[in-house]
């Protein structure tokens, strides 16, 4: 079905003048028969690569079939899962910001997520992220040198956390009996008769900062 059609002159005081139009009208249906028709009227099929100049393609739908775009979130969700009940980029606070992951280290990994490690920098929200990630079946590792600074975190059962000597701190002034990790979310807390996954810790040390904390 064509996009347009024109109706040509079949007579004409000047043959010359209808030879001119009508041949003008060529031109116009051509030209629509080769735009892309936001309704779906065909042809709307490409037959050339489309050059989007840096431009951005918004509002894709969740992809269903095997050939459709993928957003960054559907592969985020692709690679780490997406059935747990922990936000891949929930924070514990709402007002921290991360960097973009340093993709040299692999997922769990607490450096990627941007963490220092410096015994001074608060790193909750960098090593949150790296708890969720352990929550999606991967494990945590804290390297050896690193002394991260943070207050409480969220970890359930099941979780693998490794580490060859690294330090969590736990930030200054902080509420009494404040933990380290702590599986009070609703999400991660274990109710049913039936004993839960085991929590592995390993080669981590904690600091509880006792000296900088309050009464």
């Amino acid at each position: 079905m064509a996009k347009i059609t024109l109706n040509d002159i079949a007579n004409s005081f000047s043959s010359s003048s209808a030879a001119t139009y009508n041949d003008n009208n060529t031109e116009i249906e051509a030209a629509f028969e080769n735009t892309l028709s936001r309704d779906g009227t065909s042809p709307n099929s490409m037959e050339a690569s489309l050059d989007m100049n840096s431009n951005r393609i918004i509002n894709l739908p969740v992809p269903v079939n095997v050939n459709d775009a993928a957003r960054l979130k559907d592969v985020q969700d692709a690679a780490l899962g997406s059935n747990s009940a922990v936000p891949f980029y929930e924070i514990v606070d709402e007002e921290a910001t991360v960097t973009v992951e340093d993709t040299q280290y692999p997922p769990g990994h607490a450096l990627r997520y941007g963490a220092v490690g410096d015994g001074v920098t608060d790193d909750t929200a960098a090593v949150q992220m790296a708890l969720n990630v352990g929550m999606q079946g991967y494990k945590v590792f804290f390297p050896k040198g690193y002394t991260f600074i943070v207050r409480q975190m969220n970890v359930r059962a099941g979780m693998d956390i490794d580490s060859d000597g690294a330090i969590l701190k736990l930030a200054a002034n902080q509420p009494s009996f404040q933990r380290i990790f702590t599986t009070e979310a609703s999400a991660n807390q274990h109710n049913s008769v039936s004993d839960s996954e085991i929590l592995q810790i390993n080669g981590l040390q904690f600091d509880g900062n006792r000296e900088s904390q309050g009464a």
